[in-house]
């Protein structure tokens, strides 16, 4: 009975409606959601973060949204361990999960057996097991550097190292793991970090671990196979001109519900004392949600600043930059399901596209209908082939840029930004052997 329990995921960039689809699918099949957003993961910020209402949670149960303390770490791998016993819990109950969420790699965690677990997990948040640590640190290869060594000397944290750069993380990773540092960017510092600390658990190379993994059965660039017999994706999308018009009136519904006086407030509570000034930390837990670094010049202005005109057009400022990113990260998000999985053969994604100002769910509904009953009659997305990328860093002298990937590097080489900032130089160029032709005459 449980095996033909499908789990339903629902895939879409930002604004494209996949909270509301998510209520409806749960109410009309006894479904339970689990959201994928680790922005919502956290306590407060109900508005900027565009959390479900109260009202709309009474339609349906949700988990994983205003339960982790604003201060605290929470990682994929929290999500993950916290996830999982609740989806099968639902399924246990004889109700429909559905996982929906804006924070894709959250959702591969899922679906995919993509991550390396601590030999040592628990229900802990992986913060407070940084903080109960017991040396354990496996043997270190001896044709190291001794400043590679004295890394492991300590418990390897994301926040471990804060005097030692991320080039010099990077090529200390190279001396333990070159694979692995190959196929991670330099100043890529979570990440750098990241493997470090696999390395120091495991007493093996992360870039080995992860290739154990997608070569099970099943397994696949992704990482591991499938953790789910019966998986269904949904993709919501809408047209671009359309979808930024809507981003856009979204973020001028926030400003109406009050998404200033609850930036302003929460910068009061927990962000004022922690911050500095001159650089302001906005790439950790909840400061990472969109409006936070775009209003800090605002939130940090004196109340008689603020109601200045020098204030007013900072806060104008402010919400056009929050606009923007908030387009860019639409993009960005449906960048990644392409890239993830359309391009994975896992599975076919199956979509119902409409050129409509208003997304159908009703359509998908009905889709979701057949879908539950049998094959759907609808084909399948074709999966798009995935390019074999070489894993190399690259220095682009045009842009000052470190590229990782040769696939990376040829989009870069011909990219509107580098073909712009290498004619400019070219021009500059010309015109200084100009004026010493002029000189020299």
């Amino acid at each position: 009975m449980l095996s033909q329990i499908p789990v339903v995921t629902i895939l879409g960039c930002t604004g494209t409606g996949k909270s509301k689809l998510a209520i409806e699918l749960a109410k009309r099949f006894n479904g339970k959601i689990i959201s994928a957003d680790s922005m919502q993961v956290y306590k407060g910020l109900d508005i900027i973060t565009n959390k479900v209402t109260a009202e709309e949670q009474k339609e349906a149960v949700h988990y994983c949204i205003n339960c982790i303390d604003p201060l605290s770490r929470y990682t994929v791998v929290d999500f993950r361990n916290q996830a999982l016993p609740l989806i099968n819990n639902i399924m246990k109950q004889g109700k429909l999960p559905i996982i929906v969420g804006g924070t894709n790699y959250y959702i591969e965690s899922l679906l995919w057996e993509v991550l390396i677990p601590n030999q040592k997990e628990h229900n802990k948040l992986l913060f407070d097991e940084d903080s109960s640590f017991e040396n354990d640190s496996h043997t270190i290869p001896s044709n190291v550097s001794s400043s590679t060594a004295d890394l492991f000397k300590q418990k390897i944290t994301a926040d471990s190292f804060e005097d030692i750069s991320s080039i010099e993380l990077h090529r200390s990773l190279k001396e333990i793991d070159p694979d692995m540092a190959n196929s991670v960017h330099p100043e890529d510092r979570r990440k750098v970090i990241r493997s470090l600390q696999v390395y120091q658990q495991h007493g093996r190379q992360h870039s080995e671990l992860l290739q154990e993994q997608r070569s099970q059965y099943g397994g696949s660039s992704l990482g591991g196979p499938l953790r789910f017999r019966n998986t269904i994706m949904l993709w919501l999308q809408c047209d671009k001109e359309v979808l930024n018009q809507r981003l856009d009136d979204r973020v001028d519904e926030m400003l109406e519900k009050g998404l200033i006086s609850e930036l302003l407030n929460f910068h009061k509570d927990y962000n004022a004392n922690r911050i500095d000034i001159q650089n302001p930390r906005y790439s950790e837990g909840i400061f990472q949600s969109i409006g936070f670094k775009e209003f800090h010049e605002y939130l940090i202005l004196s109340e008689e600043e603020k109601h200045s005109d020098a204030g007013q057009r900072i806060l104008e400022k402010a919400i056009e930059e929050m606009k923007l990113v908030t387009r860019q990260y639409a993009r960005k998000q449906t960048k990644w399901i392409v890239n993830r999985f359309l391009k994975n053969s896992d599975f076919p994604l199956t979509v119902n596209k409409k050129k409509s100002e208003n997304v159908s769910q009703h359509m998908v509904v009905r889709h979701f209908v057949v879908v539950m009953d049998k094959v759907p009659s609808q084909k399948p997305l074709p999966v798009e082939e995935g390019l074999n990328d070489i894993k190399e860093t690259y220095y682009c002298d045009v842009c000052e840029r470190l590229i990782l990937g040769q696939n990376v590097w040829k989009i870069h080489l011909n990219s509107k930004r580098h073909q712009k900032r290498k004619a400019k130089l070219k021009r500059s160029s010309e015109k200084s052997n100009e004026q010493k032709c002029a000189n020299v005459s």
